[in-house]
């Protein structure tokens, strides 16, 4: 079968509704979302914010899912630089921490992202606030 824009949009659609679905269902405790692609505009580093290829990996429909109040962190990848980041003071925190280094599928080797930080630590606290713990 050939993936098409068309199955691309229901691939996506579907994944939004999962997780949207999931947060829904009540869970005593807290709640982390883990994606591939990055979850909101602000993770997009300055120097791909204009660039025709973004939309390839970042989607603008999202917002009920990284504004939703019953999810405490939302972990994502496939970005070369760092994203800290919260759409507000009650959305969860956005979190991306690549150490790259490796070929990308156009073969071009991608560098080591200087800003990796290999003792980065989330803390979740008890009324599901997630935050920046800094160590040593």
């Amino acid at each position: 079968k050939n993936f098409n824009p068309e199955e691309w949009i229901n691939r996506h659609n579907n994944s939004k509704i999962f997780i949207l679905d999931s947060l829904n269902t009540h869970f005593n405790g807290s709640t982390i979302v883990v994606t591939h692609h990055l979850i909101g505009p602000n993770s997009i580093h300055d120097i791909w914010k204009s660039h025709h290829m973004t939309s390839a990996f970042v989607s603008h429909s999202l917002k009920d899912i990284y504004t939703h109040p019953d999810c405490s962190l939302i972990v994502h990848g496939h970005t070369h630089s760092n994203a800290i980041w919260r759409e507000n003071k009650d959305s969860p925190l956005v979190v991306c921490n690549p150490m790259g280094g490796t070929m990308n599928s156009y073969h071009y080797p991608n560098p080591l992202n200087l800003e990796f930080d290999r003792n980065f630590l989330i803390e979740i606290n008890a009324k599901k606030y997630a935050f920046v713990k800094k160590v040593a």
